[in-house]
Parts: structure tokens; C-alpha cells; sequence
């Protein structure tokens, strides 16, 4: 009896190491490694100062100038947009399919906290609610093969008096400034179509640094981000 106890007692023991062994998790990693595509561009490039951006002046931002230059080489069939050695101040910025912004050693972006520019609203999440909210410092709906690259500084300018008071706790906010938070929290309970989740420039939340949405084959290096207004990188559903 005593043996057929201890038998039995190994058995159980046995029993977790057989089924780990069967769902381990490392066993799939050669496998995920290989179906990890790679960016790719064709060896064609501009600098967003041949379409008009401006360095070094807070008046002059460069996000038209930049998102025509990546609609350009989108256009073209991909390449690479070049933002140079110096200080630019931007709005939004919107990638498209095989095209990198890349940046030079010594660039710098610096990203209006002027909410206005970052409107109309586009598909996004906040706390894992569908909404259509302030468009993200940098975003990509939709797109393929797509980068961000380079030694430059992407500074958003958040700070406690710019974008970070905007639904903070309750201690550091007001009721005004919570109140866009709550109400995207029922608009998720009551199920409400998208297209009536919508904010405007009256009553928005925060901005995230980098979204890309339902995005395929994208790359982010070596760019150093600052200051976010929300959460720094989001890859949503890709």
C-alpha cells in the first residue's frame, strides 16, 4: 500500500514538468523569430526642408512640410524622409506605407502642446476604450513596412501645466478635466457605435507619443522620446 502511495505521489509530481514541457513557451520562439519581417526601402530620400520646413522658429511648424514629404515618397513607392541636424517645432505627424522618417545625429523635434493642432480625431484607444480622440504625436493607421529611425530627439513638451494636468488623479486635476475620461468610460459600457465616441477640441484626452494602429513590418530605433502627453509607444492591433 505504502509504495503504491509513493508510485502515485511521484506520478503527480511528474504530471506538471510533462505538461510544461508540452506548453513551454520557448519552444515557439524560433518560430515567432522567423515570421518577423523586416523593414524595407528603396535607396530614394528627401529632407523635409525641400518641402518647406522651417528650422528653429517656434511660428513656423514643419508637420505640413513633413507629412507632404512622406505623402511624396509614399507616392513614389517608399524611401526615406530625412529630418536634418537642427530644431524644428511640428504638429502632428502621420506615417504612410514603406516610407521612414529618419532622423540625423543632432535633430530635434519639438511637438506643440497647442491641443487644436492635433484635430480632427482619429481612431485610437484610451485605456482600452475605441474612440476617435486627439490625433497621436505620431501615427499610422493601416499602414506596411514603416519606420522611425535615427539619432534625433522627439520632445513632446508635456509638462504638469501642459497636457499632463488633462485627466490626471484626482488630487492634481479638476472635474473638467476628468470629466472627457468618464464619459468615454460609459460610451464603452452603453457599446455606442465609433463614430459617436468622438472628441473634439472642447472636451479631448491626452494625446499618445506614438501610435500605430493596425500596423504590419514597423521599426523603431534609436530616436529618444521625451515628455510624452500619454503612453510613449502603442502598437495597437499590430
Amino acid at each position: 500500500m505504502r509504495k503504491n502511495l509513493v508510485l502515485l505521489a511521484c506520478a503527480a509530481l511528474l504530471l506538471p514538468l510533462s505538461l510544461f514541457a508540452q506548453t513551454d513557451p520557448w519552444s515557439q520562439a524560433d518560430e515567432i523569430v522567423n515570421n518577423i519581417k523586416k523593414v524595407n526601402f528603396p535607396d530614394r530620400q528627401v529632407s523635409i526642408v525641400d518641402f518647406g520646413a522651417v528650422a528653429n522658429n517656434p511660428l513656423e511648424l514643419a508637420h505640413d512640410a513633413i507629412n507632404l514629404a512622406i505623402l511624396d515618397m509614399n507616392q513614389k513607392g517608399g524611401g526615406t524622409v530625412v529630418v536634418p541636424a537642427d530644431t524644428f517645432y511640428t504638429g502632428p505627424i502621420t506615417l504612410k506605407s514603406n516610407v521612414r522618417l529618419h532622423f540625423q545625429d543632432g535633430a530635434v523635434l519639438r511637438f506643440t502642446t497647442e491641443a487644436e493642432y492635433y484635430f480632427p480625431a482619429v481612431p485610437t484607444r484610451w485605456e482600452g476604450v475605441d474612440c476617435n480622440n486627439t490625433h497621436p504625436l505620431i501615427y499610422a493607421y493601416g499602414e506596411t513596412n514603416i519606420a522611425l529611425t535615427g539619432k534625433g530627439v522627439l520632445d513632446a513638451q508635456g509638462a504638469p501645466d501642459r497636457w499632463w494636468h488633462i485627466q490626471a488623479r484626482e488630487r492634481k486635476s479638476t472635474p473638467e478635466k476628468l470629466a472627457p475620461r468618464l464619459q468615454l468610460l460609459r460610451w464603452g459600457e452603453e457599446q455606442l457605435p465609433l463614430h459617436q465616441r468622438t472628441f473634439t477640441p472642447d472636451n479631448y484626452m491626452r494625446p499618445q507619443f506614438v501610435n500605430f494602429y493596425r500596423c504590419n513590418t514597423a521599426l523603431i530605433e534609436d530616436v529618444t522620446l521625451l515628455n510624452s502627453p500619454f503612453w510613449v509607444i502603442h502598437p495597437l492591433f499590430c
